[in-house]
């Protein structure tokens, strides 16, 4: 991974951070009389088990850590460049080769860090808020899992992006770029796993509700069109898109997905303790 991928990386992490001391800040905030009144007449959809919880934490947090600590900040050079033939690529993915826009770039880039915002709307949400320790923990857990395999798919493939094969680019534009980190998009798999988590999360909560097909469609719509974007900047083939959207979308709708069979567990066994905050904990 070189330097320039490293940064934006790294800018996603700030954000991931960011957004989650938000969130336990505010809830020490918001109307503890009001939360309670919820507590009183709302079932939680989600229960923790540590021993899930701490495996898959540790998981996302190891992967995460140990994929920017060992990744390759070396630049392209020219020799690596001017060996590269279309020919490398498949017939599927050769369309790709011949597209590089700028604007395009930018506006990926958007989506993904309003993606990765877009949790704190989750608050909105009176029982959501009320029961936020659990959200903040899926959410944790889900882009900590996600960065992980991202960086780690990057890491291990060092595919070339189809940039550098665009012979209308001339090369020293291609040196310093994020070259190698084509498969697969993180743009698209952090995307995907943020808005199927809300989905998820959303859903979970109100289980009822009418609107299920057009959260469903937008959580969709939006890291394909991220996709698509980073397809015409010339950043990723079809097949980085599509690794990325599958592997964002099955851990944005599992890591909640998990926590909500723990609690159904626990529906039929009532094995619990108390956490600090007088809540229960499932085992």
């Amino acid at each position: 991974m070189t330097f320039k991928s490293q940064s934006v990386t790294l800018n996603a992490i700030k954000y991931f951070i960011l957004l989650h001391v938000f969130i336990g800040s505010t809830q020490f905030t918001s109307a503890q009389s009001h939360l309670n009144n919820i507590l009183k007449t709302y079932e939680k959809p989600y229960a923790i088990n540590w021993k899930t919880d701490v495996p898959i934490a540790s998981i996302g947090l190891g992967l995460t850590l140990s994929q920017l600590f060992t990744a390759d900040h070396a630049l392209l050079n020219y020799d690596y460049v001017l060996s590269l033939q279309n020919k490398e690529v498949n017939e599927f993915d050769e369309s790709a080769i011949n597209n590089y826009s700028y604007k395009a770039q930018k506006a990926s880039d958007i989506l993904l860090y309003t993606s990765m915002s877009a949790p704190m709307l989750l608050l909105a949400d009176p029982s959501i808020r009320a029961d936020w320790k659990n959200t903040l923990l899926i959410t944790s857990e889900t882009f900590l899992v996600g960065m992980g395999l991202t960086l780690l798919a990057k890491n291990l493939s060092n595919r070339p992006r189809p940039f550098l094969y665009n012979d209308n680019i001339a090369v020293e534009d291609k040196l310093g770029a994020d070259g190698t980190n084509s498969f697969f998009s993180g743009h698209t798999s952090m995307t995907a796993l943020s808005t199927f988590m809300m989905a998820k999360i959303i859903t979970d909560h109100h289980p009822h509700t009418k609107l299920k097909p057009f959260i469903w469609a937008t959580a969709t719509a939006i890291p394909v069109t991220t996709g698509i974007l980073r397809y015409q900047a010339g950043k990723h083939f079809f097949t980085d898109i599509i690794a990325g959207f599958t592997v964002g979308a099955l851990t944005g709708y599992f890591v909640p997905f998990i926590h909500q069979s723990i609690k159904q567990r626990r529906d039929i066994k009532q094995h619990y303790s108390y956490d600090y905050f007088g809540d229960k904990i499932y085992y």
